[in-house]
């Protein structure tokens, strides 16, 4: 379909390592950077991830409403 016809979206985003992590142990920002660095998991890799997913849903997003499309996010 071309994107000329699109009237709605709904836009898949997956929970990224850092989300998962922020609800496993129950804390986030410097607390979860902490948890996550003494526990030895690459910190520096799982936050870029995360900042780049989102990045990339906010660009898809912003696209599609400027065209007009009604668009949802879904976890």
């Amino acid at each position: 379909m071309p994107l000329s016809r699109l009237r709605r979206v709904l836009v898949a985003s997956k929970r990224t390592r850092w989300e998962f992590a922020s609800a496993r142990f129950g804390v986030g920002g410097d607390q979860l950077a902490a948890v996550l660095k003494s526990k030895g998991f690459p910190y520096n890799r799982i936050i870029s991830a995360h900042e780049n997913h989102h990045d990339a849903l906010d660009k898809i997003v912003r696209a599609l409403r400027r065209r007009g499309v009604v668009t949802g996010i879904v976890r």
